[in-house]
């Protein structure tokens, strides 16, 4: 188990070295096809239907966040483990 310091540590570099994936070609097609369902749900919606909707987008990009912390976490784990038997 990780300590707290360790912890913010390895967020600190997920975060500073989070690599920007813009010019991704299949990234942006799978990002403009994502945007056009959005655009044509949220026209069918009323109002109440709207906001659950624009809650919802953000409970699943919070998600993602979190799930893409966890595994850079543990693949920076699995690198150190592989650093240090390599020193052996």
């Amino acid at each position: 188990m990780l300590l707290d310091k360790e912890k913010n540590i390895i967020k600190k570099i997920y975060y500073e070295n989070n690599i920007l994936i813009e010019n991704n070609r299949e990234y942006n097609d799978i990002s403009r096809k994502i945007r056009k369902l959005e655009t044509n749900i949220l026209k069918e919606l009323t109002e109440k239907g709207k906001k659950d909707f624009e809650a919802y987008l953000e409970y699943v990009l919070q998600r993602e966040s979190v799930d893409a912390e966890n595994e850079f976490e543990k693949g920076f784990k699995i690198a150190v483990k592989i650093i240090i038997e390599s020193l052996k």
